[in-house]
């Protein structure tokens, strides 16, 4: 076997040639996806980009946004005696007994959350 020879059987010239590889000096090999199908004209590259124009958008015809919270078209009053309009309006078509239902649902579930959020912490203390 000569001094030269690799066991694979590739002489040291080559090995130095693979490890010098560029892919740059290769000629490029132009294919049809690789042309440029778009024609550009060069006053097109030298026009400014217009600017997009930006509208607010309207919740309503009403001139606060956040009436459509309360449902009614004043500020929420404190006063005694006026009957306030429910949150959730839909929750008034329900029965008694499916309103009382769903109130101590919701209950369960934010002592619930209360309960895991005190775990949660309990445990980033002991770590």
């Amino acid at each position: 076997m000569e001094s030269n020879e690799n066991v694979q059987g590739k002489s040291l010239v080559q090995e130095v040639r693979e490890a010098n590889y560029n892919p740059f000096a290769d000629n490029v090999k132009e294919r049809d996806y690789t042309r440029v199908s778009a024609e550009v004209n060069l006053d097109d590259i030298s026009a400014p980009i217009p600017e997009p124009v930006y509208q607010a958008q309207r919740l309503g015809t009403r001139g606060n946004p956040y009436d459509f919270i309360s449902g009614s078209d004043g500020p929420p009053s404190g006063g005694g005696g006026s009957k306030k309009e429910p949150i959730n309006p839909s929750m008034s078509e329900l029965p008694p007994h499916e309103r009382k239902m769903a109130a101590e649902q919701l209950v369960d579930l934010g002592l619930s959350g209360y309960e895991m959020i005190f775990y949660f912490v309990n445990k980033s203390l002991q770590i």
